[in-house]
């Protein structure tokens, strides 16, 4: 009894403010992505579906007839006390909220400013979820700029806009991508959409788009499992749809369950003339000393299993002896020395290594950690004869406010079987800060994309100088170009067929090397000139890529390329 004059004293108190007309949410979300009601204060009715702590997921509990218009919103309101399966009655003032900064690219959210929130009913039925199997049948394919005529059913922008903050649920998903440093996960349904599915079950990137089928999943903190690429989640996703950081994603209402893990495939190994000069590039993911015994351990597996000790191996994202520390150590001999002893308890070659240190905080990656490329050779196999770096203005320009430039690529000259070889070890400009596909500017600003291809024309250009100098040298430029194979920057850097990038001559579905919120796509390469290519060899080892953040020794998947001679 005393819970029920509470309560009464609790609505007496709130009338007053909610006594204005109710407008549907539906009407207050209206069939745009930006409110037709924005700033004006509201009334309306619905039932919670999601608390978090700034506020809440309200949905409706008599949906319109209108499919283009989202039936829930956000109300932000901390600390509100409220809980799922509420019935409410509230007012607040409609807003359009935008994750980072105003100049972002991203697109709006729309939500109420909840002021006084009135309980018409503590527990009622949730409002059944939109099963995302189905819809996403007949999702479109296209992505169309905001401020085109507003149809679910032509723009997958508007179709995820039209399920804003709504109940959803996924039945059978597969996952497409697998569970990143984010705690997210990418999922698809039974239908792929454009692009091959790769060997492992993930989509393959083809081409600037993004797969308008694929869903973006936000784990609970509390989930520890592991979720690889094609492992499938039987037992329902629940959770409603919300946008961050240029996606749509669902938010889970309860902790998503263990996958069905995939049928593991026979690991690949390359077959390799016996003589022949193996060259490899591997990413190794900010390695410094302090990184864990484990990583190095796996790292080195790797090496010396699936590249099969190659004679050559550029590396990528090398930090200092002190890692992520921001001092003034530069110098990382001791970070190669630990990666070389690991591949040596691993029954690998003894490696002597090659490299530069840059200037302090003047190269890219984490300020700091001076982040550089590196190769381990073969002693018994190669002779070095010399190192140095690639300069050029394009690998100097300012990325970030505390540091400055890219990573100088890194040329290695090597003797070997009476021929001189020649490698490029690069690891250009990264991605980070190009529009999203889900974003205000349509079709997606690349804003990265000119610096890349002026580093890579300078990379041809030094390639073509080096030819005329050098015409019976062998020459290879490789590394994290963080650019895809159609892109181009890499049109660039092959020219007019002055380099063959041998990843092209791999299996579309076997194509990829890193995968960016379930898209897989090749972001490392291996190019050669054309007298090279003709009697090369290519070999992506799929061993990181599809693994969940917890399993996997870095982001990237290594390639080995191997040089057979006479």
């Amino acid at each position: 009894m005393k819970s029920v004059i509470q309560l009464t004293v609790f609505l007496a108190f709130v009338a007053p403010a909610c006594a204005q007309a109710v407008i549907p949410i539906g009407e207050i979300q209206g069939s745009a992505h930006r409110s037709p009601l924005e700033g004006r204060e509201v009334t309306t009715e619905g039932i919670v579906t999601k608390v978090d702590k700034n506020g809440f997921y309200l949905q409706s509990a008599r949906p319109d007839k209108f499919s283009e218009t989202s039936e829930a919103i956000y109300v932000y309101r901390p600390n509100s006390n409220v809980e799922v399966g509420n019935l409410l009655r509230l007012d607040g003032r409609v807003e359009e909220w935008k994750w980072g900064k105003e100049e972002d690219p991203n697109l709006t959210l729309t939500q109420l400013r909840g002021k006084n929130i009135g309980i018409l009913s503590k527990r009622v039925a949730l409002p059944g979820p939109m099963v995302l199997d189905t819809l996403l049948r007949n999702i479109p394919e296209a992505i169309k700029k905001p401020g085109s005529p507003f149809d679910p059913g032509l723009n997958a922008m508007d179709f995820w806009e039209s399920l804003e903050h709504m109940r959803v649920v996924f039945r059978n998903s597969i996952i497409i991508g697998p569970r990143s440093p984010y705690d997210e996960i990418a999922v698809r349904a039974a239908r792929a959409g454009p692009g091959p599915v790769t060997k492992k079950g993930g989509l393959k990137l083809t081409r600037f788009d993004s797969n308008s089928a694929r869903v973006l999943v936000a784990l609970r903190p509390e989930n520890e499992h592991a979720y690889n690429t094609g492992d499938r989640i039987r037992i329902p996703i629940e959770g409603v749809v919300t946008y961050s950081f240029g996606n749509f994603k669902i938010v889970t209402t309860k902790v998503t369950s263990p996958p069905t893990p995939a049928k593991a495939p026979t690991p690949q190994v390359p077959s390799i003339p016996d003589r022949a000069l193996t060259i490899a590039s591997f990413n190794v993911e900010n390695l410094y000393p302090g990184s864990s015994d484990e990583k190095f351990a796996a790292l080195a597996a790797i090496i010396t299993g699936q590249l099969l000790s190659p004679t050559i191996l550029g590396l990528q994202e090398i930090q200092d002896n002190s890692g992520p520390a921001d001092d003034d150590v530069v110098d990382a001999d001791a970070t190669l020395k630990k990666l070389i002893r690991f591949i040596r308890e691993a029954r690998g070659p003894d490696y002597r290594f090659t490299q530069i240190n840059p200037i302090n905080r003047a190269d890219g990656g984490r300020p700091g950690s001076n982040i550089r490329n590196a190769f381990l050779y073969d002693p018994q196999q190669v002779n070095w004869k010399s190192s140095y770096r690639l300069r050029h203005a394009s690998f100097d320009r300012s990325e970030e406010r505390n540091y400055t430039g890219t990573r100088k690529p890194l040329v290695a000259e090597f003797d070997f079987e009476e021929k001189e070889w020649i490698v490029i070890n690069c690891h250009l400009r990264s991605k980070r800060g190009d529009g999203p596909s889900y974003g205000s500017l349509r079709p997606p600003v690349r804003f990265t994309q000119p610096q890349r291809l002026e580093q890579t024309r300078r990379v041809r250009a030094h390639v073509a100088q080096l030819r005329a100098k050098r015409p019976r040298s062998g020459i290879v430029v490789l590394g994290d170009l963080n650019d895809f194979e159609f892109s181009p920057p890499l049109r660039e850097l092959s020219g007019k067929g002055e380099l063959i990038n041998l990843v092209e001559d791999l299996p579309v579905e076997d194509r990829y090397t890193y995968i960016f919120q379930g898209m897989s796509q090749a972001l490392d390469h291996i190019l050669v000139t054309p007298d090279l290519a003709r009697r090369a060899g290519i070999f992506i080892a799929h061993v990181n890529a599809d693994k969940s953040v917890q399993l996997r020794s870095s982001d990237h998947d290594p390639i080995l390329a191997w040089f057979p001679f006479h």
